[in-house]
């Protein structure tokens, strides 16, 4: 898409749209047959398997069959186009590369794209898995490990055939994640710890742990791969003071990692749950059009959008739909 000069609506601060997710059919056959270095976590879930043998290679199929283009694909062309009326830069195909050069000066960087969560999917577990977690964990001194070790023995009790069934490998480590122990790392704090944090912190301690037995998670997924936190923030320049806008799933652990790891010298913007992409774009595209044309601050129009549109959803008759943006 082209670049178009700034501001001519009289934007006090640049914005730049960042776009992580295909945005084209070539793009998303392109993001189906990367090396699994560059496979696309967000992708895997429009892999129909419902279709017959030969079909299933036909990538564009899944296009139109899964519905990525009317869901995903289409309202985010329709935000890019209205945001590059607005004078804002977009940008398809983004890169961490591309993200470290838009992340500089006081301007508003806006990242659409996919955040593979703490959650553990089937594809997690990779070749050499089953059978090698108990000889992994045994070797860590940590409640965690004990706790997962623990649910995958069977666990009698005082009557006969009452005894608990033990969980298999990957189911253990699932449950693992919202297990009611009291982790070493947060011993002693009086903080309350969100359960989105929590899951995030317990799978980045797993995956140190199994390296090489199973995909981490906690990652943002861009055309050349799938970042860390850290990773991320290394690549924002030391002089950005602007505001970070997290359009992705569950952000709220990224947020807060790259806030403190630049002491809060920029405002990030995150969400705490699953959300849809076509509500995405109409928020983002009313945020965009509000902060062009009015005196009000990116958080301000973002702030007033935000409470606007809840009030419309509160109070329309049908049913909020599942998956929908919570801020």
């Amino acid at each position: 898409m082209p670049q178009p000069a700034l501001a001519p609506f009289g934007l006090r601060r640049p914005v730049t749209l960042l776009f992580g997710l295909p945005l084209t059919v070539e793009d998303f056959v392109a993001r189906f047959d990367a090396e699994s270095t560059c496979r696309s976590d967000f992708l895997s879930k429009y892999d129909n398997h419902d279709l017959p043998p030969p079909a299933r290679n036909a990538d564009r199929l899944r296009w139109w069959s899964s519905r990525y283009k009317t869901n995903v694909a289409d309202p985010l062309v329709k935000l890019a186009g209205e945001a590059i009326a607005l004078g804002c830069a977009v940008r398809e195909r983004t890169t961490l590369s591309d993200l470290g050069a838009a992340a500089r000066g006081d301007g508003v960087v806006i990242v659409v794209s996919h955040w593979k969560g703490p959650e553990f999917s089937n594809d997690d577990f990779l070749t050499g898995f089953n059978g090698s977690l108990a000889g992994c964990l045994e070797a860590v001194d940590h409640p965690l490990a004990r706790t997962i070790l623990q649910s995958m023995r069977p666990q009698h009790r005082w009557l006969p055939f009452a005894g608990r069934i033990p969980l298999n490998e990957r189911e253990a480590l699932r449950q693992s994640l919202n297990a009611t122990i009291q982790d070493q790392e947060t011993a002693g704090d009086l903080h309350y710890e969100l359960d989105a944090t929590r899951q995030a912190r317990r799978r980045d301690m797993l995956d140190g742990w199994l390296q090489g037995l199973i995909r981490p998670g906690n990652r943002l997924e861009l055309f050349d791969g799938l970042h860390a936190a850290d990773e991320i923030s290394r690549a924002i320049w030391a002089e950005f003071t602007g505001v970070l806008d997290l359009t992705i799933c569950t952000s709220t652990y990224l947020g807060d990692h790259l806030g403190r790891a630049a002491a809060q010298r920029f405002r990030t913007v995150q969400f705490l749950e699953l959300q849809d992409f076509l509500e995405a774009s109409i928020r983002i595209s009313l945020v965009l059009t509000l902060f062009a044309k009015s005196e009000l601050t990116y958080l301000e129009a973002r702030s007033t959008i935000s409470r606007a549109y809840t009030r419309v959803v509160d109070t329309w008759p049908l049913q909020r739909p599942r998956g929908s943006i919570s801020e």
